[in-house]
């Protein structure tokens, strides 16, 4: 009589590495973690296969399959959206286009002597492009803060 175990058999799943085209071969000794990493790799779009253990060679030699480059076509890009104020690039910081960016952008326009007026919250509802004056004079009212450092 053998043992009764709940434990699973080894496995083995090859897929593709990188963007390089190699095939790469992983070991698993609990089929459960494999399970897992099969389907992660099946989403990535990794091409997983599982191997058997005993009827493949124990050192499968890695495939290389050649990697079209592909050339770059010179097509003019439109712009997305035009950047008010556009300032330097500041490491760590992305352009996004959000109510509160466009609210430092509108503060700094007209400068922090002016308060939140209706009509700043008028000129970033036009700049973000969705009409809600009481999430534009509040995100007006947090960067005039921002920009006055909090004082008083």
């Amino acid at each position: 009589m053998s043992a009764i175990t709940n434990r699973l058999p080894a496995v083995t799943v090859e897929y593709d590495f990188g963007k390089t085209g190699k095939r790469v071969t992983k070991k698993f000794d609990d089929a459960n973690k494999a399970k897992t990493f099969y389907a992660k790799k099946l989403n990535d779009g990794k091409k997983p296969k599982l191997i058997d253990p005993e009827t493949s060679p124990t050192e499968k030699p890695v495939v290389e399959k050649p990697v079209a480059k592909k050339t770059p076509v010179a097509q003019a890009k439109p712009d997305a959206a035009p950047k008010p104020d556009a300032a330097p690039k500041a490491p760590g910081v992305s352009y996004k286009q959000t109510r509160p960016y466009f609210a430092g952008v509108v503060v700094k326009r007209h400068g922090v002597t002016a308060g939140v007026t209706a009509a700043m919250v008028a000129e970033l509802d036009e700049l973000y492009g969705k009409a809600n004056p009481a999430e534009s004079k509040f995100c007006l009212k947090n960067a005039w803060h921002a920009v006055r450092g909090y004082q008083d």
